[in-house]
């Protein structure tokens, strides 16, 4: 078991796969003055889009639900 899995939330700009770097810019900034520019080394890259949910038309969804990713 592997316990070096790490989790950024943020948008890529650019990857540079000869080199395994992800270019990213934070989607949360600690110091509040604006989003944060970084550079992320990797191994391995999982690219995880998400999903967008379907409401079906049902009335009332949007009122009353939460969505999950």
């Amino acid at each position: 078991k592997n316990d070096e899995i790490h989790y950024w939330e943020a948008e890529c700009i650019k990857i540079d796969a000869a080199n395994k770097q992800v270019h990213c810019l934070s989607k949360h900034d600690k110091s509040m003055e604006g989003k944060e520019e970084f550079l992320l080394d990797y191994d391995f890259l999982v690219i995880a889009v998400g999903a967008q949910s379907n409401t079906f038309n049902t009335p009332g969804v949007l009122e009353h639900c939460h969505f999950l990713k």
